[in-house]
């Protein structure tokens, strides 16, 4: 009996390789890409909002009102100090994750 048993398991395992057990692979994996395709797409809107909120946050007054007529001295160099040097490098970290989920979301299939 176990014999039997043991030689239909190796029967079952060899027919299901011949016939391709990659397909049922592949399929999972485009079930999966499926279901993740529209959280990384929410994520990416969050993303790409709280990189437009962190650049509009960040202070350039120097720039425009030496334009008409601000005093520029000084303002060649400025060292960021604080929240602004947070927020500066908040930016960059978001910016980077936004490229990063945008390059996953161009690399899963979407069907």
């Amino acid at each position: 009996m176990q014999r039997l048993m043991y030689s239909m398991w190796q029967r079952k395992l060899v027919g299901a390789s011949a016939r391709g057990a990659f397909t049922c692979h592949e399929s999972e994996e485009e079930t999966l890409s499926q279901l993740w395709l529209p959280a990384l797409r929410v994520v990416q809107i969050i993303l790409s909002v709280a990189v437009i909120i962190f650049i509009l946050l960040q202070a350039r007054g120097a720039g425009l009102g030496s334009a008409f007529g601000g005093s520029s001295a000084g303002s060649v160099f400025k060292t960021r100090r604080g929240v602004e040097r947070l927020i500066f490098n908040l930016t960059i970290v978001f910016v980077v994750l936004f490229a990063v989920v945008s390059i996953i979301t161009l690399v899963l299939p979407a069907k």
